[in-house]
């Protein structure tokens, strides 16, 4: 939230709060868990090597084995940041015209490059209109 007087932003009154990313990672992840096949969310400190694959192949990494126990903090902060990364790369809004959800928009998207994320233990897909899907939750109660 950013506060304006006659066209001037007042720094002071600036806010931010990370509830909104918190919940596009909670979509995220539900969309992860709900694919075909499901997405893995295997944290870049986990995997020791990792060999290419093909799109939708399954993943073929070689996980690192630590002699001491990783704190469940960690991890969550190390998923987040693979979540982080997702949501810069390939999250989009709809931008329009009209609301996502139109079946013409829905068709539109189906019909544009998508775009390729790989994960940090190599598996790698290719996502089109899921990634409009995700964040429509935002703007449209019904969607989320």
């Amino acid at each position: 939230v950013t506060a304006i007087h006659d066209g001037m932003v007042l720094k002071r009154s600036i806010q931010r709060s990370p509830a909104g990313g918190l919940w596009l990672s909670s979509q995220i992840r539900n969309m992860w868990e709900t694919s075909e096949p499901k997405v893995q969310l295997t944290p870049t400190y986990m995997v020791e090597n990792k060999s290419p694959v093909d799109a939708l192949a399954p993943a073929q990494a070689r996980l690192r084995e630590f002699p001491f126990q990783i704190t469940d903090s960690f991890r969550a902060y190390e998923e987040e940041r693979v979540l982080t990364e997702f949501k810069e790369s390939v999250v989009e809004v709809w931008r329009g015209p009209g609301r996502y959800s139109a079946p013409n928009n829905e068709d539109y998207i189906k019909t544009q490059p998508g775009r390729v994320f790989e994960m940090p233990d190599g598996y790698n897909q290719m996502w089109r209109e899921q990634r409009f899907k995700v964040t429509e939750g935002l703007w449209d109660e019904n969607a989320g």
